[in-house]
């Protein structure tokens, strides 16, 4: 858009000419936020296709459980415009973007309590991939939580800009996928190199990661609440607690990095 601005004289994003102003944003989201429920969906079935392997069973409500992800992938297309709150959008436009963005919750809410269902009514042995594939549903859900809360327009705009918005899209899909792409070469990894692990060092890995990633995000959260904003590099002393949080979160991720190493080499 920019090179046909300049070289051909179109004017996109200047509204004097004709143009849009909030083109240049409508764009990208509608590119980017649907990307964000696409690239989670192969977690989806890969946690879907794990729990079922060790449960010996077929996944609890799989037709629902099919419904669902296709739910979430189509509604994932229509909801880009919760991301422009705070662009002077007309109250229909916004209330319109807040309600299929509280309803995406419902079919993220069924996938999880199949998984669950599936996991409580078959007989497991905790080995290290299911200390991960338990941790995906916990921050899913406990991450997930503020998304509804941050697709009100209203609340969106006094939590705008803040460390809140910013704890949600990393506690839920972020940890997610980590979660999921770890439980995963647990588990078909042997199959490729027939190399066994350490469940012990497994375990830890874990267990470390879960802690320390939830001690992050919970923490962002909560600074957001008292109006932390983001992209800033300097802070008042009555945040030091929660940036000292932050600061043992981010050891224990690290530490788990090097235990992972540690059983890949």
């Amino acid at each position: 858009m920019i090179i046909s601005d300049r070289h051909s004289n179109r004017p996109s994003p200047d509204p004097l000419r004709g143009g849009d102003l909030l083109l240049p944003q409508h764009l990208p989201w509608f590119f980017g936020h649907p990307e964000v429920h696409i690239l989670i969906l192969p977690a989806f079935g890969l946690i879907s296709e794990m729990i079922s392997k060790f449960s010996h069973c077929i996944i609890s409500g799989r037709d629902p459980m099919l419904i669902a992800l296709l739910i979430t992938a189509v509604s994932g297309c229509i909801v880009r415009g919760h991301h422009m709150f705070m662009v002077g959008s007309d109250l229909d436009t916004r209330s319109y973007f807040s309600f299929p963005t509280s309803i995406i919750a419902i079919p993220t809410g069924i996938k999880i309590l199949n998984w669950l269902a599936t996991i409580r009514s078959s007989p497991f042995s905790l080995i290290t991939p299911l200390y991960f594939i338990i941790g995906f549903p916990f921050s899913s859900t406990f991450g997930g939580f503020t998304g509804p809360i941050s697709s009100n327009s209203i609340i969106d705009t006094i939590l705008h800009d803040s460390y809140f918005i910013i704890g949600h899209p990393h506690h839920a899909p972020s940890s997610g996928a980590i979660y999921t792409i770890s439980a995963a070469f647990y588990t078909y990894w042997i199959f490729f190199s027939l190399i066994s692990f350490s469940d012990y060092l497994g375990r830890i890995h874990s267990s470390s990661s879960f802690i320390s990633s939830n001690a992050i995000f919970f923490t962002m959260h909560s600074l957001g609440i008292i109006g932390f904003p983001r992209r800033i590099y300097d802070y008042s002393m009555i945040y030091f607690k929660f940036q000292w949080c932050h600061s043992l979160g981010l050891i224990g991720i690290i530490i788990s990095i090097i235990l992972f190493s540690i059983l890949i080499f």
